[in-house]
């Protein structure tokens, strides 16, 4: 077990140079994470105008920006998690689908209802996205710069929202409201064919999923050409049976995790809130 845990998975990963596989899987999931803040963010930057053509007050929008970051918390707790039975990629794609066509719809709202409806569905899949690409970055990230590339990749998010700032004031003066959801509806479509195509799946997942050797094979020879794809499976095969066994949310309050979990959350709870409150105020 010592010579397969050498040349396992985790250590074919770990030890593989940063080459054209790992660099594909960050960009790719950076232009995704790049959208999802331009989404996020869009109803915020149209918001006056919106109000302005529909007479409404300022404060309306107050359930229209609830309802979206209600959609994000949906999306992250019950369609994300769906990865673990479907794939990453297949989650990807998915969600990418959901707030691609979900945000073009909301340029034909005509009510605060459609608009409500619209916006939250586009939440589901903004929230089932960031955490897959998140993880399927990681995955394909050698340990020594796992946490560079995820905090890279994850950069796409905030810079997706600063631009979306920009372009949007630009698209507003141009052709009214509707074209900032047009935008930020028909990219990820037109995105949808490149991650079919070029993001790979998780190679954990195949191999917990017992996939043929031929599907697996070639991910394997472009993370290292020189590994053993016989091995790399066997190896992940090992690791994942010693893993813990049970819902993984729960290992994150065992072994004296519980005061540095309880931080973290409380953390990001207060930086999301500062920023979605910020964003929205302005």
């Amino acid at each position: 077990m010592a010579a397969m845990g050498e040349g396992g998975g985790n250590a074919v990963i770990d030890r593989a140079r940063f080459g054209p596989l790992q660099f594909g899987v960050t960009a790719l999931c950076f232009i995704i994470a790049m959208l999802d803040g331009f989404d996020t963010q869009s109803i915020a930057f149209v918001a006056p105008k919106i109000a302005e053509d529909w007479g409404l007050a300022p404060s309306a929008f107050g359930p229209i920006f609830a309802i979206g970051l209600l959609g994000l918390t949906v999306g992250a707790f019950t369609l994300s998690p769906a990865a673990d039975k479907f794939g990453r990629k297949t989650i990807i794609l998915i969600s990418t689908f959901i707030f691609g066509l979900f945000a073009l719809l909301t340029a034909f709202s005509t009510s605060m209802n459609e608009l409500l409806i619209y916006r939250f569905i586009t939440g589901v899949g903004l929230g089932a996205a960031m955490p897959n690409i998140i993880a399927l970055t990681s995955e394909y990230g050698p340990a020594r710069l796992r946490a560079t590339l995820v905090t890279v990749m994850f950069c796409g998010f905030p810079l997706g929202s600063t631009i979306g700032g920009l372009v949007s004031t630009w698209l507003i003066a141009t052709w009214d409201w509707h074209s900032v959801f047009v935008v930020g509806g028909v990219l990820p479509l037109l995105l949808l064919p490149v991650l079919y195509f070029m993001l790979p799946e998780s190679v954990r997942f195949l191999v917990a999923k017992g996939a043929p050797e031929h599907k697996i094979a070639p991910i394997v020879k472009k993370i290292d050409a020189n590994a053993s794809v016989s091995e790399f499976i066997a190896g992940l095969k090992h690791e994942q049976t010693s893993a813990a066994k049970g819902f993984s949310v729960f290992q994150l309050f065992r072994e004296g995790r519980t005061p540095v979990t309880l931080l973290l959350w409380v953390a990001f709870f207060m930086n999301l809130l500062v920023m979605y409150f910020l964003v929205n105020w302005l």
